[in-house]
């Protein structure tokens, strides 16, 4: 129940980089707080003017992995402080580098692309060769959306209207497309971009392909209202997009996770959720899609077999996964990470990052 007229006990500094307070409780004279991070804080209920200096007094054991990506063989982790590389079948975990900051990362060819959604922070790559090496590509001119790679080329989104392409061998940026309410973008070859969005209403679609030389932008038939959160295999010729889309019938949502062919139009269901999620996600690592569609859960979708496997969870809900040829993780809410064989049910681990730097495994 909300104070009629609430009264400001404290004013105070002392929280850590990007923590903050999730809960409170009182007892007696005390005031308990807990932070994201899992910090405990404590103070009096003594209202004080002067600004307050508050000390953790739990000693915090864990970092938070705010980012993953990975390559057929190794997993590579972004914390708050610093980016590591491991794997789940050797247990080691080796320091790459310094976090300048970011909260993204993507492995292109030896080297990482960094990258901070929602805000103008310089998109960096730093060279996976030992030496730390970081060049500044571009900086956003408008807040990050997203961000992909094919080949030489970075595919960005500004804001909710432009997608954006970044040249790595020439440093020359263009602007492919300008609407309104983009959601995502792929290269899907050279010369054409699949574009993702919101319907404006009838006649209009949800996902647009544009010519990347001429700049010819072509309405695609699709159906659904809103489309989001694609995959593309640029190593596999003609392989289709997939993606989640929102379709609303009559005041009724229903999410998919779907596959789409953008020459032929042909448009398949992977699954289908009879409600609205849109902070699903899709993860694709042939011949496997992943998806958290539902929220709870992580499928798995042979596309090959036609099989699916839904994942046994024991850690917080699934934020991303990373896939490499053998093994999948799964990126937690709680910056914890849950590993899995691709085809299989069953959870082999859920690790912890200490702020050490070392696994603990439970």
């Amino acid at each position: 129940m909300a104070a009629a007229s609430p009264l400001i006990i404290k004013n105070f500094t002392g929280l850590k980089s990007r923590d903050k307070f999730t809960c409170a409780a009182k007892n007696a004279e005390t005031v308990m707080l807990g932070t994201q991070n899992g910090a405990l804080y404590s103070m009096t209920d003594i209202p004080e003017s002067e600004l307050y200096s508050i000390f953790a007094i739990t000693e915090n054991m864990y970092q938070k992995i705010y980012d993953i990506d990975s390559d057929e063989t190794l997993f590579y982790l972004l914390t708050q402080n610093a980016i590591f590389k491991t794997s789940y079948d050797t247990k080691a975990m080796y320091r790459l580098g310094s976090s300048f900051s970011h909260t993204n990362i993507l492995k292109y060819n030896d080297s990482l692309i960094l990258w901070s959604k929602g805000t103008q922070r310089p998109v960096q790559q730093m060279s996976l060769d030992g030496s730390e090496n970081t060049k500044t590509l571009f900086t956003p001119s408008a807040q990050l959306k997203n961000l992909r790679v094919f080949k030489n080329k970075i595919v960005y989104i500004l804001g909710t209207s432009i997608v954006a392409i970044y040249d790595m061998g020439t440093g020359a940026t263009s602007t492919v497309y300008t609407g309104t309410s983009v959601q995502d973008a792929v290269l899907v070859n050279e010369n054409l971009v699949v574009v993702a969005k919101t319907s404006t209403g009838k006649g209009d679609s949800a996902v647009v392909s544009v010519n990347t030389q001429t700049k010819e932008t072509v309405p695609l038939k699709f159906n659904g209202d809103v489309v989001f959160s694609l995959s593309y295999d640029e190593n596999k010729e003609n392989s289709p997009v997939y993606g989640i889309s929102i379709n609303s019938v009559n005041g009724t949502s229903k999410t998919f996770v779907f596959s789409y062919y953008p020459k032929s139009g042909i448009q398949n269901s992977l699954f289908t959720l009879q409600s609205e999620d849109a902070a699903a996600f899709t993860e694709l690592e042939y011949p496997f899609v992943f998806t958290n569609i539902g929220k709870n859960q992580v499928r798995s979708y042979n596309i090959s077999a036609g099989k699916t496997t839904v994942f046994r969870r024991s850690a917080s809900m699934p934020l991303k996964a990373a896939a490499s040829k053998d093994r999948v993780a799964v990126l937690n809410y709680n910056g914890s990470i849950s590993w899995y064989n691709p085809s299989s049910q069953i959870l082999l681990a859920d690790w912890y990052l200490t702020t050490d730097g070392d696994w603990i495994e439970f």
